[in-house]
């Protein structure tokens, strides 16, 4: 998974685990840009993938079920002076600087989310930081004009301890779907039977 999703549902597995059955041991593997491109080959490895839908997943002994969704949400720093306190227009986000995760190098492309929300929008941003995680990016934005896209339910848990301000963006929000990922082999298997139970049971209480 991610680490935004270690963030919306980390300490709920942990707790669960701990008490339903602590002798469990979890290994999380924290996705990176360049991990989605094998998720095919490593779906027959592991127990699961939490990510949003990738086309490389959606092949006939990969199953699926949807966790949660989110949407995206401008974020600045509270005392931005570029912005005056309003919600930011497609001009604002055009000429300033932004931080953004998962940029791919000149002439490619990435399958992460937020650059599918930017075509929405139509917008080639001027980004001036690149991170690849999604929680560096709300740190990197105090005590600068810097502007950013994040999911909201990341946002509003970082907003308050650094200073920030959430925005809704100007146009469409595009649904982010979270979902869990497992090979088919794993179907009747009992332990993986409880986790994608006890899963889908955490995300129904997000």
């Amino acid at each position: 998974m991610a680490d935004y999703t270690v963030t919306v549902i980390g300490d709920r597995l942990a707790a669960l685990v701990e008490q339903e059955a602590p002798n469990v041991r979890l290994h999380i593997l924290v996705v990176r840009g360049a991990l989605a491109g094998e998720a095919e080959e490593m779906i027959r490895r592991i127990d699961g993938m939490i990510l949003p839908p990738l086309s490389t997943l959606m092949v006939p002994y990969v199953r699926s079920t949807e966790l949660f969704r989110d949407r995206w949400v401008c974020v600045c720093w509270g005392g931005n002076r570029a912005l005056d306190g309003a919600s930011p227009t497609l001009a604002d986000l055009a000429r300033l600087n932004w931080v953004a995760p998962f940029v791919p190098d000149r002439g490619r492309t990435s399958p992460a989310p937020l650059f599918a929300q930017l075509a929405i929008l139509g917008l080639q941003p001027h980004i001036s930081v690149r991170v690849e995680s999604y929680q560096a990016v709300p740190y990197l934005l105090p005590g600068t004009d810097r502007v950013a896209l994040m999911q909201e339910r990341l946002a509003e848990k970082l907003a308050g301890p650094l200073g920030l301000r959430v925005m809704e963006i100007p146009g469409a929000s595009q649904t982010i779907v979270e979902a869990l990922w497992w090979c088919e082999d794993y179907d009747d298997d009992p332990a993986h039977r409880w986790l994608r139970q006890k899963l889908q049971m955490l995300a129904a209480e997000v």
